[in-house]
């Protein structure tokens, strides 16, 4: 029961790394696809300086 035990723990594990990498592309592709609609916004506009500010 142990190896068995152990497998299933195993591939819990691999398929949780999979959903892991799956949501992080995701995040990392919708931030990249705003951060680039908002360039080429300003760019559109004519705008040459973008100021950000951190909060926390």
């Amino acid at each position: 029961m142990l190896a068995k035990d152990k497998r299933q723990t195993s591939q819990t594990s691999h398929q949780l790394d999979r959903l892991t990498n799956r949501r992080t592309r995701r995040i990392n592709h919708y931030l990249h696809a705003a951060s680039k609609r908002i360039i080429d916004l300003l760019v559109t506009e004519g705008i040459e300086r973008l100021v950000t500010l951190r909060m926390g």
